[in-house]
């Protein structure tokens, strides 16, 4: 086998993954949904979704087969169902589960992604912070995120390379 072929190859395909998933974020923002009128919530969600792709940050990130795109690709995924666990007023737990999971497997991808997930649990505890009920009961769903993203983290970053950690 050639090696230039295969190089070629593996960046190729790189590259076309990180477009793939670049499309896949522009498109994730259509099903965020607005509280207006359909005809509001269609023009908004084309503007947001040009707003994006021609922001050139993002193009530039899209294009090369690097870290940036995954991680963002894994965080919106993320940003999604802690949109939905916001704003869908159902406050379910397995969207927990899912905001956790991908928030770990986005840290998993780039470290850097651990500042997007501080906000994630601020705006978790910000949720429930107006319910009448104990501390205790309030902080329940920002500590079975935490406990989620622990777990997750560990089995998706620690494992796979246990002595990394321990150096």
């Amino acid at each position: 086998v050639n090696p230039s072929i295969a190089f070629s190859t593996l960046i190729i395909s790189s590259r076309f993954i990180s477009v793939l998933m670049a499309v896949a974020i522009i498109l994730n923002i259509r099903k965020i949904s607005f509280q207006e009128t359909n005809q509001d919530r269609i023009l908004r969600i084309w503007l947001s979704m040009i707003l994006l792709s021609t922001s050139g940050v993002f193009t530039y990130y899209a294009r090369p087969g690097t870290l940036d795109i995954p991680y963002l690709f894994l965080w919106v995924l993320s940003f999604f169902y802690l949109w939905r666990y916001v704003f869908e007023d159902n406050r379910k737990e397995n969207y927990l589960s899912l905001i956790a999971v991908f928030s770990a497997l986005s840290i998993g991808t780039k470290d850097q992604a651990f500042g997007l997930i501080i906000g994630t649990f601020i705006i978790i505890i910000y949720v429930h912070w107006n319910d009448n009920y104990s501390l205790s009961i309030r902080f329940k769903p920002a500590i079975s995120f935490l406990k989620t993203l622990i777990i997750s983290y560990f089995i998706i970053a620690v494992l796979p390379q246990p002595i990394r950690w321990f150096e």
